[in-house]
């Protein structure tokens, strides 16, 4: 029997592992075929990014395929998910009605956001930050590709797996994958052993690289704000990048030296051992953060999550006031009033720890989201049309515009 399910990410590592080790579960070793684009970056291998676990599952290198292998995987198979952005790789399936699912972020993310030192145009405006990334449309590169994929969208066969909100909502408001928009995301390994909830943790975290749509500066401010109210909890700052001088000035302007401890990217154990020990972690992102995975890690880990509302992964993965605590971006006073309830209401924040792992064990695991997904594709296959809701699962029908 030839392959089943065609699988294409740009490299293994932990973010996607649990999802390769259910796909290939659910299809079994011989209908499963997973094809990597490209390696790992070396700044991502300085945050803790590897090779995946040992269990993963074996994989084709894109580059060493030959055009054999390359019919046999992008045009023979019975079902593609293309979750780099090379959509030349499956043209001719679409064209030809096979079933095809684009898995993506966000596409309107503007480039000249992601390392400038300081600028904080879009950051904080809302009208700004909702319309901003269209402005990548005058690159003729740009919409050559963006010109491939509207071409593709009006095929009923090529349906789209919005990772977060945010690129669900920029398609949404040009009228594309109407009806198609399927809610997916990132998922932690439902097999692994999670660790029980506890109000005896200590210490508020943040993690992230340091340029301006992270908004590490939020945070600062936003300690500086509690600590002249009293707010003596120890933070911890892990990351590096852009704003390094900018963190370290805050830090200083607010006379946080003792409270706050800024480091450099740490290996991921490391990382989790910290969220576990940790009160809560802070997500400032604005909407350039398609999805936020440390929020599935946090999650895991029985840390409780203060979230910026903008953030991908807000009303997927993570709701206000029941898996999160979410504050308005760019608002200090927000962020300050969410991270004191945290830290001051150990119930509270039990509650939500229970709630977000609940939720990512049972409705937002890599194994719910396989099940899901051979279910709603296999129904394809069998009646050559989209029969799925709209919900709050992995698979169901995203129709919301919430920015």
């Amino acid at each position: 029997m030839g392959v089943r399910l065609t699988y294409v990410i740009s490299n293994l590592n932990h973010h996607n592992t649990a999802l390769v080790e259910s796909f290939a579960r659910e299809y079994g070793c011989d209908e499963f075929q997973l094809v990597v684009n490209s390696g790992i970056a070396e700044e991502r291998k300085k945050q803790g990014w590897g090779g995946g676990s040992a269990r993963a599952h074996p994989y084709i290198a894109l580059v060493d395929c030959d055009e054999s292998q390359r019919k046999s995987l992008f045009e023979d198979a019975a079902i593609v998910i293309l979750d780099i952005p090379a959509l030349d790789l499956i043209y001719k399936r679409v064209l030809a009605g096979k079933l095809t699912f684009y898995a993506s972020e966000r596409w309107f993310k503007p480039q000249f956001m992601c390392t400038n030192k300081s600028s904080s145009i879009g950051m904080n405006n809302a009208f700004l930050e909702k319309n901003i990334g269209y402005i990548r449309l005058l690159s003729k590169s740009f919409r050559k590709r963006f010109s491939l994929l509207r071409e593709l969208q009006k095929y009923d066969n090529f349906i789209f797996l919005a990772k977060g909100w945010v690129g669900s909502s920029d398609f949404a408001r040009l009228g594309l994958f109407n009806g198609r928009r399927l809610r997916w995301g990132y998922f932690v390994n439902s097999d692994q052993d999670s660790i029980a909830a506890t109000t005896e943790n200590s210490g508020v975290l943040w993690i992230g690289r340091f340029i301006n749509w992270k908004q590490p500066d939020l945070f600062i401010r936003s300690i500086g704000d509690l600590s002249s109210q009293g707010f003596s909890e120890p933070v911890t700052v892990i990351g590096e990048g852009p704003q390094n001088d900018q963190v370290a000035s805050l830090c200083k302007s607010f006379g946080l030296e003792d409270q706050v401890s800024v480091g450099r990217y740490r290996p991921h154990e490391e990382v989790i051992q910290l969220m576990q020990k940790a009160i809560c972690i802070v997500v400032t992102s604005n909407s350039s953060e398609g999805w936020g995975v440390v929020v599935n890690e946090a999650v895991h880990n029985s840390c409780a999550v203060v979230c910026s509302s903008s953030v991908g992964c807000v009303n997927y993965l993570i709701r206000d006031n029941k898996e999160a605590l979410c504050f308005k971006n760019g608002s200090t006073k927000s962020l300050s009033n969410a991270i004191k309830r945290v830290v001051e209401e150990p119930e509270l924040r039990k509650s939500l720890v229970t709630a977000a792992k609940k939720r990512i064990e049972t409705e937002w695991s890599s194994n719910v989201a396989a099940s899901r997904f051979k279910m709603v594709s296999e129904d394809w296959l069998c009646n050559g049309r989209l029969c799925v809701e709209q919900g709050n699962l992995p698979m169901d029908v995203d129709s919301e515009l919430t920015l």
